[in-house]
This record gives C-alpha cells, structure tokens and sequence, in this order.
C-alpha cells in the first residue's frame, strides 16, 4: 500500500495536483500552496552531490513532477519535459525529499535574514545541509519524518496510510504562510498607540545622565539599576521580550518612566523582528527605513485576531529553526568528523569481533571490540531513504587517554539539536598537558554548544554511562574510580531514551574509543583493545559490509541493573536480537530483594492478541507505584504477599501472556480469555538455591507499547518467613470448565474480541470484600466500579476480579459462620454488542452482596451520584438446593459482564427446565412454589408479588407459610400486585406475556384438591390476557398441565408457544433469566411416585 508522505518542515500533507485527472495541463491553473512542491536530492549522497528541484506538482501520491531547473516552476515547461522524482522511496530512476515551496521561502528568509553580502550563505550550502538532515532523519513508512515533536499540532492530521483528512480551510494549518499582508496592510498607527496610551517619537536625551536623576530633588532611591547610565538600561531593554518589557515598568517608578513607550527608541521597535526575538517570523528587510513601532502592533493584533496565514507562518518558523540553525554549523560539520578511520575485520575471534583501526604511519592494527552500543543501525544502501533509526556514514576510533595521576584531564562532550532532541555529536579527549589544545576528537566538534568535563586529580574515568535512542547517542555519563560521577551531558531519560554502561579497564592506553557516526550525531558508541602483534600480522581482508558487525551490548529503561549478584534469565519468547533492543528493568524487589515484603501488588496492563502485555507497573505498602509501558488496556492484578515466582507464556507467534506462581501456592494466568487453554507454557529457567524473583526484563516493540519478550531478575535473598499454613488450596483455582464456559459468556461482551479476560475467585470462606472504582485516563472511568478484592479465612493471599484501580471504601466484613445469599450487578449500558443487534454492552457500576445473616453491602464509587437510566440489572441468589460458590468477572477495554456461579446441592434431584436453557443464557435465578425450612419440611407459598415499573414487571416476591421469603429483580418500586394461594392449591400451569422487550403479565393457573376446575391468578396492570386485549405484545408463552391441556390452547401469534408438562413431572417453580428478566420459564421436578 503507498503511505501518504507530509512535509519534513511543516508537518501538513503532500497533497497530491488538485487537477491531475483532469483535462487541463499544470500550465493551465495556479495550485495551492500545499500542492506546490519543490525537491532536494543527490545523485551522488558519497560525494555531496545535492540539488534542489523547480516547483513541481505531485502526481498518483508520490511522485513528483518538476523542472530540473531549480530557477523554473510547473507552468513554465511542457508536462511532458518534467522530470519524475520519487518521494521518501528509493526508486529505479530518482528519489527526492519533498516540501513545499512556501516552507522553503520561509527556510531562506530565516537564513538570510539580518545578512548582508558574502555573510548570506550559498543555495548549495543550504541545500546540501538541509538534505543530510532528512537523509539521517527516519520517515516512518516513507511517510512521516521523526524529529521527536508533533509539528506543532499538524501530526493530529497524520494518517500513513488509506484516505487522508480533508483539507480544512478554516484551520491555520492549511493557510499560505506567505500570503500575509501585515507588511503592506499594517493596522492603524492611531489605533495602536491608544491601546498604549502613548505614541512614539520622544526619545530622552540626558546625555550620560543616570536613572537616579529622574527622581524629584530632595527624594532617595536606591534600587539595583541606581548606577546604570540610560543608553546602557536602553540597551538592555533591546534585549527583553515585549511582554517583559511590560512587567518591567512595574519594578520601580524610575524604570516606570524610562520603559514608558515614549521613552522607546525606534531602534528597540527594529529590535523586536531580529533572530530570536517574538515577531522575527515576519522576516522584514532590517535594512529599510520602516515605521517599526506600527508593524510590531500590527503583527500583534493580526495574531490576536488569529489571521490563519500570520499563524501559520509564526508555526512553521518555529519549526524551521531546528533546521535553520543547524545549517548555520555548516563550518563544524563540512570537515568531517575526527578520529582514526576503523572497519570491521573478516578475521573474527571465537566469540568476539575483530576491527582494523587505522595508525598515521604504523598501519592498521587489530583490536577486539569489548564493549559496543548503538542506536538502531539500518544497514541500507547510501542511495535509499532511511524509514527508521539511524544510519552510519563514517566510522572513526581514538586511543583513550593515559590514567596519570599528576596531571588534571578534561573531555569536551559536544551536542547538536536536531528536531526537538539533542545529541552527542563529538568527544574531545583533551591530554594532559593542559598547553597543548589539540585533544584527541571522535565525531564533530561544535563550540557553540560543548561542555567540558575535568576529570579529579589523582582519579580516572572507571567507566561511561551511556544514553542512545533509536536516532542515536543522546548522553553521557563520567564515573570515576572513586564512584563519585560528573553530570549528565544531554538527555538521561525520557520516552525512547535506554541506558547502558561503557566499563573503561585501568589499563586505558590499551584502548580505542569506537564510534559510528552519521553526517551530525554519534549513532554508537564502543570500546576495543588492541590485540597481540602476532595475531594482528595474520593476513586478513579489509571489509566495508553494511551488515551488523558486532552484536550490541545491553540498553536498559530507565537505567541498567546495578545490583550486587543479580541474574538475568533469558527472554522469551527467543528472537534474533536487533541492533537497538533495550530491556527494561523493572526491579520491584531492589538489592538483596529487600522491598519484597513491603510488595502488595503487580499489575499487567493487557489488550489484544497477538501481543497482549502493553505495561507492567507495582505498587508498595507505602503507597509508592511504578510503571512501565502504557496504562491503558485492562488492568490485571495480583496481590502480592513476598517474594515470588514467575514463568513466562506465550503462543507460538510470539508473546501470548503470562503465567504468575507465587510461593504461596498460587497460580494466576494472563492472557486474553480465548487463548487459556490453548496456548503453551514455556517455563523460565529454574533460580539457583537462595534466589529469589526480584524482577522482571521485558522487551519493548519498536514505536510502540507492546512488549514481545519478558524474563525475570533474580537475587539471593535472606529466607522468607515462615509462609503460614494453607487450608484451602482451591479458592485460588480455576476449574478449565469455567474457562469454557465463560468463552461463551463473553457473548455479552463482544465474544470474538481477542481482548477478552476473565478473573475467578471463590465465594467460600470470605473474612472481607472490598472494591475499586476506575481511574481518569484507563480503562475504567471514576463514576463506576472495576474490580473487586476478596479476603479468605483459609488462606493467605487475596483475589482480585475485574481490574483492580483505586480503592472506594473500608470494605465488609464476613463473620466465619456467615456465607454469600445473593450478588447484584449493575450495568451502565454504553452501547450496543457489534455482533449481537440489540445487545447492550457496558461497564459495572454497583454492586450489592447479601448475606445470610441477612446483612448487605453496595459498593458504588463516591463520583457516581445517581444511576444512569436504562441500567442493566443482573442478579445472582442462592436457594435451598443452591449455593453460592464462586464469582466471574469478564472484561475488554470498553465493557463488562460479572456472574455468580450456583452450585447445585449433592442430594437433590435434578430439576428439568422448560424452555431447556443452554449456555451463555442458562443463567437463571429460581424461585420455588414449595420450598425446604430449616427442618427439612416443605413449605408452600401464600403469596406472589409482582413489582412494577410501568406496566413492566421488573421484580417478584414469594412469601412462604412460615413468613420466609424469596425474591428476585428489583423490589424498589411503589407499585405492585399480588396474589394468595389457598393452603389446599396447587399451582400446576402458568403464563408469560412478553412486549417490546419487558415482561408484562404472569398468570398461575392454580387447581384446588385436584379439582377438575382451575383458577386463573393474573399478575398484571393492564386487563388480564384474553384474546380480545391480547393486540400489544410480542409473544406469549404457556406451561400446560398436560399435554392434552396443551393440545387446546389456542395461539393467537405465530411467536406464541405452548408447552406440556414432562412426562411422569410436577410444576416446582418459575426461573428468570439473570441477565434479561423478560427469559421467564418452568422448572419441573420428576414424580418419585411414577
């Protein structure tokens, strides 16, 4: 597929000709501004063979048509005499880089403004400066160019690949930059000086007169600038922002007076357009006589009104300077780098790399690379574009310097901005002899911006600290033998920024300093020993590959692992290693392991296949939390009670998920809910005697969050304490049909969403529940609940179901004798199932257990006032031949479904359901027409209530002989009906009226001492159903007494269905669906006596 390609200057889209498919030629119309472009290419990048294209048009997406001639635009040649360019893509003709012209006239306009004569540089100069910046630069994709910001804004238009946002006129991003009237046009001078209440023209004049003598006689000020004359405070002025300048005549009233805009020279109105200061981007020429005070004013107001071309022009120039003052280095970086010209050997060692390095008379000479990181190298051919990291033009060595212990040293670490990211560009290792200034220099020297570092007497450099991003060498480091450390030079951390560390042996004179290096920036950086002189006279072949030479040593996120004995396993799943591949040491036990028991929880951040893990953080009893990676995704936890264990999991393609064993005998995977059982478990390599996990390694996707391997780090520990005494083992497990079956629960969750997860805990021996609402920014928001925390007698550790967030309440306690009678659930329905029309999908946002104590609790966030309308409600309730035994909860980024499992009582007969019910709608809460007391004796019910809202039934109450209960739905409601079952009645058929998608109306046909006659008993606010009323419904469902009942029924609706009692079976009750009321049915028990 052809990505879109946007402009390295000004981050807006190459669009293509407006009238390429039509019938006129390029001569024929003017385009706008953002189809006009003009190139730069090489037909020779070795030799510096650069030049700009005419103004062109693009055609078919990326190709460009332009003159050859860089004086010549698209009108003034035949269409057919364009040459063809291919942009950001190597191609079988020629490629080019593309911008627009209007962003190349602003390019010049920064660089010659403020120059005269032979100060203004050559078009060659600038071209050939700007092109080595886009050729060292990566363009994603051929598409985007990555200089580390997002364009001021326009990287919100990017789209690599498919259709491009339309161009919107209204936005400044898409206004000619140089169509600004400002210049011919300012706004009214008599306008602009009432704003200020002054005008210009007075200037004071007191000849060498100073700021104290514009005090009244007799007054005595004494401030700090009392002793400054007043053309140098004019001076000064020249220098501050006009805002400032504002805030300035607020000091002190001498400088009230003298920062007066009368006071103001016209030269400090001329200053205001100079490099550097707030309104340069209109580039006037300096040198006109210009009334300076009315354009400033007049830029200002058009930027206050938002004058889209001013603001867009005033959002490019800041863009461009990066760009801009990079070419002003063009005397640092035309020389080349320093250094001793290396390559890579053909003659290797048994398991290290061999290099010729390059001596002024000696010859080359061996040396074996003990230490090496980079960036990520591309090894491309000179002639292509580079789409990502970096790549090497030179590679250059220097010997190190002598250790002497009489005489102070000193490096200079220079720096280069290239976009919005700073980078080492070269190290001057200056001698000892501080007379001589000469250094010994790898990379580009630049003056302008170098920092040097004096090395203690009587110490020496032990090691380098080293800072690379994909691009390059963004820091350094010095520690010396005495462990104390200079700072920082550049940048230390930060997104895309990995650390390693360069050992530096005591014998430093037998070493050479390697770098690879780009036309600006040091891309690697590495250190090699001379090797003896009879293996260096062994005959070998100078070689000039573009491939990796030397396989990098390790980068770390944030910074490498320094502790003491600490092992690092090796990742899994296995790759080939890439040139840039930092680890991030996610060190959750620190040396020794000594945070491990203040570890309360690991959290893994978790989104779809085919590489789930985005981000790992962990969290302290102090309150403290880390992480790394991204926390969006689900959120899944495990709490942590002490040092632990883990093996890593994944599917053949690459990292599936993880699996986490603690030592406290339990064993949580995390992975997406339709992989579970599928994929396999390749365990991390045993820990020697006495380790302990202290942490985990994990690998990063290139320009993402993704991590695609993981390993662990692991320390000898001081031995845990005595781990406590587990009872019950089980609270922990997870049967694997539970899994199946919640495979098919995930219905209500969008089922085929690679993102699904499930959590499971146990209801059984619960000493405490607590919940968690969301947090701003993930997945789950603060007005709803995420997850839930449950607390066991029996054993150690907790279990967390849903995502666990951030705590809302103290929790509810469970006394030992007290169990779980009912789980209510609330959905806030956020939309509709994209594969189930209809379906409602959302996210938790209550929850309400019941005891059988007869004691609840509703967990609810403290954001969350009152309940959106049209909650879904989902509602789970033990019976005498159930209980309550375990809770589910499953998960994607958008949505939740949380169930009770019920477990059926071992010594009671099987109940037959009609309608059968089968999974994920087999849910069902039940309710008995005769029940079990405490003393095993049935009871029959008295009484059916029906609650309403509306004419819908949303909740039914049963009321037994002795005054027990039941119920199901919601009783919050003020209207109801009820009917009275006679103590000698036996209710043997029913009915259900069903429309829209409610539950209208239930009917009980209800027999006395098996009378041949029955009786109807009608739940409902609308008439009883008889076929006259029976107009506004969509089906209606009859449980027969028998099947001669059934035969004579009749159906009013094809939707209607009659149902007979099974053979040899009596009527026992009435279920509702847990998820959806409205699922009403039978349950039947078999007659013993048949």
């Amino acid at each position: 597929m052809v990505s879109n390609v946007y402009r390295p200057f000004c981050g807006v889209i190459l669009l293509p000709d407006p009238y390429w498919d039509g019938p006129d030629t390029p001569q024929c119309s003017a385009r706008p501004w953002y189809a006009q472009v003009r190139g730069i290419y090489s037909t020779n990048p070795a030799v510096d063979h650069i030049k700009t294209t005419g103004v062109g048009v693009v055609r078919g997406r990326k190709t460009l048509h332009a003159p050859l001639d860089s004086n010549r635009v698209y009108g003034d040649v035949a269409f057919d005499a364009l040459d063809e360019w291919r942009l950001c893509e190597q191609s079988d003709s020629q490629w080019c880089f593309g911008f627009h012209e209007s962003c190349w006239k602003l390019l010049i306009l920064r660089l010659n403004h403020g120059r005269v004569g032979s100060l203004s540089q050559n078009d060659a100069a600038i071209a050939e400066m700007v092109f080595y910046q886009l050729y060292c630069t990566p363009c994603l994709e051929a598409s985007i160019f990555h200089f580390g910001h997002d364009y001021a804004g326009a990287a919100q238009t990017h789209k690599v690949f498919g259709r491009i946002q339309p161009v919107d006129l209204n936005s400044h991003l898409y206004a000619d930059p140089c169509a600004i009237s400002v210049i011919n046009y300012p706004t009214d001078f008599s306008s602009a000086s009432e704003e200020l209440g002054s005008s210009p023209g007075r200037n004071l004049s007191h000849g060498n007169s100073r700021v104290g003598s514009l005090a009244k006689a007799g007054e005595r000020r004494y401030h700090a600038f009392s002793n400054l004359s007043i053309e140098l405070l004019l001076e000064i002025f020249s220098y501050i922002p006009f805002e400032q300048h504002l805030t300035l005549r607020l000091v002190c009233h001498d400088l009230a007076v003298l920062a007066d805009m009368s006071m103001l020279s016209r030269s400090y109105w001329r200053s205001r357009f100079l490099l550097g200061q707030e309104v340069d981007f209109v580039f006037p020429c300096l040198s006109k006589s210009q009334n300076w005070f009315r354009l400033f004013f007049a830029t200002r107001a058009s930027l206050k009104a938002a004058t889209l071309p001013l603001v867009n022009r005033k959002r490019i120039r800041d863009l461009l300077e990066p760009i801009a003052s990079l070419v002003d280095l063009d005397f640092f970086f035309r020389r080349g780098p320093g250094g001793l010209a290396y390559c890579p050997s053909l003659m290797r060692g048994n398991n290290f790399t061999l290099v010729d390095i390059e001596r002024f008379q000696e010859g080359p000479r061996l040396a074996k690379v003990v230490d090496y990181f980079s960036g990520q190298l591309a090894y491309i051919d000179e002639n292509c574009p580079l789409q990502e990291g970096c790549r090497v033009l030179y590679r250059k060595a220097q010997p190190f310097m002598v250790p002497q212990e009489e005489h102070r040293r000193r490096i200079g670490i220079s720096t280069v901005k290239i976009g919005a990211r700073r980078f080492i560009s070269g190290i001057n290792i200056l001698p000892s002899d501080e007379g001589n200034c000469v250094g010994r220099l790898i990379g580009y020297r630049n003056t302008a911006a170098e920092t040097c570092i004096d090395v203690p007497t009587n110490h020496f450099i032990k090691l380098f600290r080293v800072a690379f991003c994909l691009e390059g060498l963004v820091g350094i480091q010095l520690q010396y033998d005495n462990s104390a450390s200079s700072r920082w030079i550049g940048d230390s951390n930060g997104p895309g920024i990995a650390q390693g560390t360069l050992q530096i042996p005591t014998r430093a004179d037998q070493y050479h300093l390697l770098a690879d290096i780009d036309r600006f920036k040091i891309v690697s950086l590495g250190l090699a020993e001379w090797i003896d002189d009879h293996q260096s006279s062994s005959h070998r072949t100078r070689s000039d590959v573009k491939e990796p030479f030397h396989t990098p040593s390790q980068l770390w996120v944030p910074h490498a692992p320094m502790h003491e004995g600490l092992l690092v396993s090796p990742l899994l799943p296995s790759e080939t290693p890439r040139a840039f591949e930092p680890l991030s040491n996610i060190d959750f036990g620190g040396p020794g392991g000594r945070r491990l028991m203040s570890l309360i929880r690991l959290d893994f951040h978790m989104t779809s296949y085919p590489h789930p893990l985005i981000g790992i953080g962990y969290h302290y009893a102090d309150g403290k939390s880390v992480f790394f990676g991204s926390t969006g995704g689900c959120a899944i936890s495990i709490p942590i009670n002490g040092p632990s264990d883990n093996r890593d999991f994944y599917q053949s393609e690459g990292l599936g998920g993880l699996q986490v064993s603690t030592n406290y005998e339990r064993s949580i995977i995390l992975a997406p809910l339709r992989y579970r059982l599928e994929a396999s478990v390749t365990p991390i390599p045993s820990l020697p005697p006495g380790h302990f996990i202290t942490g985990l390694v994990a690998h990063q996707k290139t320009y993402g969050t993704h991590f695609i391997r993981v390993g662990i780090q692991s320390q000898f520990c001081d031995e845990p304490s005595t781990i406590p005494h587990i009872v019950d083992r089980e609270c922990h497990l997870v049967p694997d049909h539970k899994i199946r079956y919640d495979e098919k629960f995930s219905h209500f969750i969008n089922g085929s969403n690679s993102g699904n997860y499930q959590n499971y805990a146990s209801l059984k021996g619960i000493r405490k529940i607590q919940a968690s609402a969301g947090i701003s920014g993930w997945s789950r928001p603060q007005s709803g609940i995420s997850g839930l925390k449950l607390e066991y007698y029996n054993h150690p550790s907790p279990a967390i179901v849903g995502q666990w967030m951030n705590e809302v309440e103290d929790g509810f306690d469970i006394s030992p004798d007290e169990e779980i009678q009912s789980v209510t659930v609330w959905i806030a329905p956020l939309g509709y199932s994209s594969e189930s029309p209809g379906l409602a999908v959302g996210q938790v946002a209550a929850i309400r257990f019941e005891t059988t104590c007869a004691r609840s609790v509703t967990f609810r966030s403290p954001y969350s006032h009152t309940f959106p309308t049209g909650m879904i409600r989902n509602e789970y309730q033990r019976c005498f031949d159930e209980e309550l035994t375990a809770i589910s909860w499953i998960f994607n980024e958008a949505s939740d479904r949380v169930r009770a499992v019920n477990s059926p009582h071992r010594n009671w007969r099987p109940r037959l359901l009609v309608p059968e019910v089968s999974p994920p709608f087999d849910l069902v809460r039940k309710l008995y027409f005769e029940t079990w007391n405490d003393n095993t004796c049935p009871e029959k019910v008295v009484t059916i209530e029906a609650y309403f809202r509306g004419r819908a039934i949303i909740g039914l109450l049963f009321v037994y002989r002795s005054g027990v209960m039941a119920s199901t739905g919601d009783l919050d409601t003020d209207s109801r009906q009820a009917v009275h079952i006679a103590r000698d009645d036996n209710i043997v058929g029913m009915s259900a009226t069903v429309a829209g998608s409610e539950l209208v109306e239930i009917d009980f046909e209800v027999e006395h001492n098996a009378s041949p006659k029955s009786q109807r008993l009608s739940l409902a606010l609308e008439p009883p159903y008889t076929p006259e009323t029976a107009v506004d419904y969509e089906w209606r469902d009859v449980w027969c007494k028998d099947r001669a009942a059934a035969e004579c029924t009749t159906l009013q609706r094809g939707s209607d269905k009659v149902y007979a009692a099974p053979s040899n079976s009596r009527l026992m009750g009435i279920y509702i669906g847990c998820q959806r009321f409205s699922n009403v049915g039978a349950i039947y028990e078999p007659d013993i006596s048949h």
